[in-house]
């Protein structure tokens, strides 16, 4: 017995909803030709045009913690030996994005 129910009684809850996520991590990678480009500078801006900064590590990752879901963000790297575009993503929860060096 659980309460006032017996162990052949469903709990039935209604007008419930499961809380979204309010914040996630967004990770990834910068490369040029499969290789991991170190030492980059990655930004996020949101489309408001808060920015955060992040550098990549030894194998070319980044993260940015507590990024608020449910927007839409711009990614841009810069480099001193690699050309980037823009990336366009929407964080709705944890997100995984690789960037890829266009040029040298």
């Amino acid at each position: 017995t659980i309460g006032s129910l017996s162990r052949d009684e469903f709990l039935t809850v209604t007008g419930f909803e499961a809380p979204s996520v309010p914040f996630a991590d967004v990770v990834g990678r910068v490369l040029f030709d499969g290789r991991s480009v170190v030492n980059a500078q990655v930004t996020l801006t949101s489309s408001t045009g808060e920015t955060v900064r992040s550098i990549t590590n030894g194998f070319g990752y980044f993260t940015f913690r507590g990024v608020e879901t449910g927007q839409n963000y711009t990614i841009s790297v810069r480099s001193k030996l690699y050309a980037f575009e823009e990336t366009e993503i929407r964080v709705n929860g944890p997100t995984e994005v690789t960037v890829t060096a266009n040029s040298r």
